[in-house]
């Protein structure tokens, strides 16, 4: 065959191809099955990780009644100036003991 390389391997026929059980091809799935389980679990892992980092950070503001979409319509400026007020109201109403 002039002008063509044939490369060593066998071309294989459709009936062939349901029949062929390599034990590289096999273990080729079974790698490609493997990693395609620890990708999906790590998906997944870091999904659950970041759900719980969004709650965390959530947390604090609404621990003390104060949520940034009820408040100030959603202005950073002013839902920080009300925390301060507040804040500075509580701690000028507690009284000090200084004896």
């Amino acid at each position: 065959v002039s002008g063509v390389r044939q490369s060593g391997k066998a071309k294989l026929t459709s009936g062939e191809a349901s029949q062929h059980t390599c034990s590289q091809c096999s273990t080729k799935l079974l790698v490609f099955d493997i990693c395609f389980l620890i990708c999906s679990s790590l998906k997944i892992l870091l999904a659950m990780r970041m759900e719980k980092r969004i709650t965390t950070l959530r947390e604090p503001p609404n621990l003390f009644g104060w949520d940034l979409r009820n408040v100030a319509n959603r202005c950073e400026f002013k839902f920080m100036e009300n925390i301060i007020k507040q804040v500075l109201q509580e701690a000028n109403q507690t009284p000090l003991d200084v004896a």
